[in-house]
């Protein structure tokens, strides 16, 4: 019986297999999660992995594509505009790209995304994924590989300021910033407990510019203690609201629909303990490492069946952002941040289940999204070719796992906030 690595290489070989003859020329979108510039990032990191020119080529035709049509993006953030950019710097990282093929294209995007920020401050628009930190990411990423990290500076002590005026108090020691614009419908005023749109995000950001820049005194303790104060908020949260097999709700207040806790990267508990962890660890700050490895601990002891992932009888949600890999890839960033075995042996839970499920008849090995409401029984299924809602994303955690000899200077996984 061949071993997990083993069946891993087929399963990635197969997926880059099926990405090399997916048109990509048909897909609308061209952003790093959910467009075609994502499928670009896994394939060049598979071209270095198996030194087949054909993945390369694929590589520049989907950028070149990407490149192209940039002026139709509706958005500049990382699920837009920035998005592209931030692919093309990784790949000049990655040595895909030369730096004098890239950088005039990267100083004009750089201009772009820079004059943007004023309007995602001015709307409270603080997203990862569709807004201020997103943009930031890739503003420090482009600004780093041109070797002029004092261009960003400027904004990155803005951005402190700015979450320092935004905060809402609770009381002296504990802070949570609400949700006021309207990226996530229906949710204006509600505080987000979700890694790719609420206040994990804002933490992990933040610990992310302690661990990056040596900034000011003041601004060093300025980020500190917005770290110190959200943190106390969130662990003052925990017992308050009745989750079922969770820690905490995804918003506060709670939906009254919403009675149960799931695993995923979005959302759920698994993005509070890593933003706990993490920030214990920048700030040094013992309580918050140790009640984010209790958060995790719980969430470990969940099996597929009470993960809350989307499945039937025959199928699951094989995605970053809300299925199996994405669940599986937090677990072995918790293993990499405490050395936990617990963590370990949960990877190991979850890429059973990934690899026993593999079919090489099937497209992608039969890794598919769930694109049917959570609360429905009857479930809808498709192939996708991306990185958050699949086989990029899916092909890019396997190699990370099995593979990690490839490191350029910046890890992939920033654009998830799991770059640790």
């Amino acid at each position: 019986m061949p071993s997990f690595e083993n069946v891993a290489k087929i399963v990635l070989d197969k997926i880059a297999s099926d990405l090399i003859a997916t048109n990509t020329l048909e897909i609308d979108e061209r952003n790093v999660y959910t467009g075609k510039t994502g499928i670009a990032l896994f394939l060049a990191y598979y071209y270095k992995y198996s030194q087949d020119e054909k993945y390369l080529e694929k590589v520049y035709q989907i950028m070149s594509s990407a490149l192209n049509e940039i002026d139709q993006e509706k958005s500049i953030s990382l699920s837009g505009t920035s998005g592209i950019g931030w692919v093309l710097q990784h790949l000049t990282q990655l040595g895909v790209f030369s730096q004098k093929e890239t950088q005039e294209y990267l100083a004009t995007l750089n201009h772009f995304v820079m004059n943007s920020l004023i309007y995602d401050k001015q709307q409270d628009n603080y997203d990862l994924m569709h807004g201020y930190i997103g943009k930031l990411i890739y503003l420090i990423s482009s600004h780093k590989l041109s070797k002029q990290p004092q261009v960003v500076t400027e904004y990155i002590l803005e951005f402190i300021d700015y979450f320092h005026e935004k905060s809402k108090k609770e009381n002296d020691h504990a802070i949570f910033w609400t949700q006021s614009n309207s990226v996530i419908n229906g949710k204006i005023n509600k505080v987000c407990l979700g890694l790719a749109h609420g206040m994990p995000s804002i933490i992990s950001f933040l610990c992310l510019l302690l661990e990056t820049f040596d900034l000011p005194q003041e601004r060093k303790f300025k980020a500190s203690e917005l770290i110190q104060k959200a943190c106390t908020w969130i662990l003052n949260q925990r017992g308050i609201y009745e989750v079922k097999r969770g820690v905490y709700p995804t918003f506060i207040p709670p939906d009254n629909t919403q009675k149960e806790g799931y695993l995923a990267w979005c959302y759920g508990d698994l993005g509070i303990a890593i933003a706990l962890t993490r920030a214990g660890k920048t700030i040094q700050n013992k309580l918050f490492y140790q009640e984010g490895i209790k958060i995790a601990v719980l969430a470990a002891k969940r099996d597929l069946i009470t993960s809350g992932i989307s499945q039937d009888a025959t199928n699951f949600d094989s995605t970053i952002c809300h299925g199996l890999f994405g669940i599986l890839y937090q677990f072995h960033i918790l293993y990499k941040m405490t050395q936990e075995p617990i963590f370990k042996s949960t990877v190991e839970y979850w890429l059973n289940i990934a690899l026993d499920k593999t079919d090489l008849e099937l497209s992608f090995c039969g890794f598919q999204a769930c694109i049917s409401p959570r609360q429905n029984t009857l479930k809808e299924w498709r192939d996708d070719p991306t990185l958050l809602g699949g086989a990029a994303g899916i092909g890019l955690v396997l190699l990370d796992y099995y593979f990690p000899l490839i490191k350029p200077p910046e890890n992939w996984a920033k654009i998830l906030l799991l770059d640790i």
